[in-house]
């Protein structure tokens, strides 16, 4: 055979053997990457997965702001979860109760959202509406757990005299609940956000990180919580004062006109400010140890008085700023005056050094003595302009740390607001419309975030109008409700999660889970970076001015809005296991 014949039968067979090869691939890419072939259906999988994990952050708000929720023992330390539930799903009441032993233990709060599967249950939507018109008597738990072991209600159509057997004795009202279209369009709600996040089938549980179908989602969802599998402390107060003001055989001390900030100092001290006069006083012995400040221009002298002055921690000893004198006044822990020092206004004409004026909101103090200013945090509206947080050299020069939200106007209820202070030389931003709270370097970099505490709550006509009749009784104390002035008021419609943010004297950050009328008591996370330490409840009255250790330092008001001094122990009350 000639050379070339050889080579145009190996031309033939390359060519053929391309060809095989190509289609051996072609087949093997139809097979393994196809939507239903094994890697095919794994990308897809993983695709859908992290599709519904985008739906689930961006909806979270949504999806826990409702009342139809199953509560523990603890209802601000507890995880949510989302449960999606039919009630005629055999699943679903297979798995209720696990669910309930869960939330009795602590482990969890659930918020229940429906899901009727009315092409294979044909009852399981009336079943849904009935439980959704029974939140608005309060009965929703009774309802729900009713509705899972109980199954006379397949049978029967009278869901009055359902409602009547959990307690609910308006049987006109129920049915026009029943009828109504706000009903239909809550359970429309459900529906719609079961499908938006990915939700096929009942019953399924949804954390922060997805969606969690089937009997076996309860166990996957409680293990991906905070903390599983450690104890939590619960922290109370001791009814016992360690210091109480109102005893003290000083006068100066045990009557307070206006108890405006309060602080404890290295050495066992306290630091009260009684409008413009400082109180140092020994906590071991009650001694008072001096006085300094009084009203004035002079050194150590203030033109504001009570929570007019703002006053920070630095490295021990005490910085109060006053913004009607535009002046920092440090005094040590035995209250001798370490220091004053003025910022001064922008030079005229020299538009590009700019001081903070009086009506910058103080954040803070860095360990160097640079302040922290917030530009002008209420926006006057609904909508919530970006505002600068700024850091102030002291020859007037200001530059930007980070740009956040301002508070909606005052005639916002449940408003949202932007908390900032400063720990450990990082600026600490949270944003309680959103869900988390980021801690910035003094650049303005993000150097981690923690999750917002707290639950949001659905505003309800009964919680629009009690906000709205103590706004009412607050500003008819007021000088513009004295002159005839009335502000009109407009609800959001979901209750913020905190209300409130500050940095203790050990430097740890306190949370404060925004208080409502219908709580008992104030109750507050405290934390440390990104460790969350324990929770403290107190009397709603009592107003928090700093911490150290175990011990608390509050203002108390009695009867006749009188203030005192008082420094409580706090205690754990239960380690509850998860």
């Amino acid at each position: 055979m000639s050379d070339s014949s050889r080579d145009r039968r190996d031309s033939l067979r390359d060519r053929r053997n391309s060809f095989v090869n190509a289609a051996i691939l072609t087949t093997l890419a139809i097979v393994l990457l196809n939507p239903t072939g094994l890697i095919g259906s794994w990308l897809v999988t993983r695709y859908d997965a992290w599709k519904s994990r985008q739906a689930v952050t961006r909806l979270w708000p949504t999806l826990e702001s409702v009342e139809s929720r199953l509560l523990g023992p603890d209802q601000h330390m507890t995880p949510t979860v989302i449960e999606f539930i039919d009630y005629e799903c055999i699943a679903c009441r297979q798995v209720a109760e696990a669910v309930s032993r869960a939330v009795l233990a602590g482990r969890v709060e659930v918020v229940v959202r429906h899901f009727p599967l009315v092409r294979i249950h044909p009852n399981a939507h009336s079943a849904a509406l009935a439980a959704i018109c029974s939140e608005h008597y309060g009965r929703f738990e009774e309802a729900h757990y009713s509705l899972l072991t109980n199954d006379d209600w397949t049978r029967e159509s009278d869901w009055t005299a359902w409602a009547e057997s959990i307690g609910i004795d308006d049987s006109p009202g129920f049915q026009d609940c029943l009828e109504d279209g706000a009903t239909a369009a809550r359970l429309a709600e459900d529906i719609r956000l079961a499908e938006q996040i990915g939700v096929s089938g009942t019953p399924s549980f949804v954390t922060r990180k997805g969606v969690l179908g089937g009997v076996g989602g309860l166990a996957t969802a409680l293990a991906e919580q905070p903390g599983a599998g450690r104890s939590r402390p619960d922290w109370g107060v001791n009814s016992d004062p360690v210091f109480d003001s109102r005893g003290h055989p000083d006068p100066a001390v045990s009557v307070i006109g206006n108890l405006g900030r309060g602080s404890f100092l290295a050495g066992g001290r306290i630091a009260l400010l009684d409008e413009k006069t400082l109180l140092f006083i020994d906590l071991a012995t009650g001694d008072l140890l001096g006085k300094a400040g009084g009203g004035g221009d002079g050194p150590g002298e203030f033109r504001a008085g009570g929570p007019a002055l703002a006053w920070f921690h630095r490295d021990g000893d005490l910085a109060i700023w006053d913004a009607l004198s535009m002046r920092l006044t440090v005094y040590s822990r035995t209250g001798e005056l370490v220091s004053t020092r003025t910022l001064p206004s922008a030079p005229p004409g020299n538009e590009s050094v700019r001081g903070p004026g009086p009506y910058f909101s103080p954040v803070g103090v860095f360990s160097d003595g640079a302040m922290v200013f917030s530009e002008f945090p209420q926006s006057g509206s609904e909508a919530r302009p970006l505002i600068g947080i700024l850091e102030a050299d002291w020859e007037g020069r200001l530059t930007t740390i980070v740009k956040v939200p301002a508070h909606q106007s005052l005639s916002v209820l449940f408003g949202y607001r932007t908390y900032t202070v400063i720990a450990d030389d990082q600026v600490v931003v949270a944003d309680n419309e959103t869900d988390s709270i980021n801690v910035h370097d003094r650049s303005g970099v993000r150097l981690f975030s923690v999750e917002m505490p707290g639950r949001r709550l659905r505003v309800t006509d009964a919680r629009a109008d009690r906000a709205l009749a103590a706004r009412r009784r607050r500003d008819e104390q007021s000088t513009f409700g004295r002159a005839g002035f009335k502000r009109q008021y407009v609800p959001n419609e979901v209750v913020p999660p905190i209300d409130r943010i500050l940095v203790d004297s050990d430097g740890r950050l306190w949370v404060r889970v925004y208080r409502l009328a219908e709580h008992e008591a104030q109750s507050w996370y405290v934390g440390r970076g990104t460790d969350q330490l324990f929770l403290v409840e107190m009397p709603m009255d009592w107003a928090l001015l700093d911490a150290s250790g175990e011990l608390i330092l509050v203002r108390e008001t009695d009867e006749l809005d009188v203030h005192s001094a008082v420094v409580r122990r706090m205690e754990r009350r239960r380690v509850s296991q998860e």
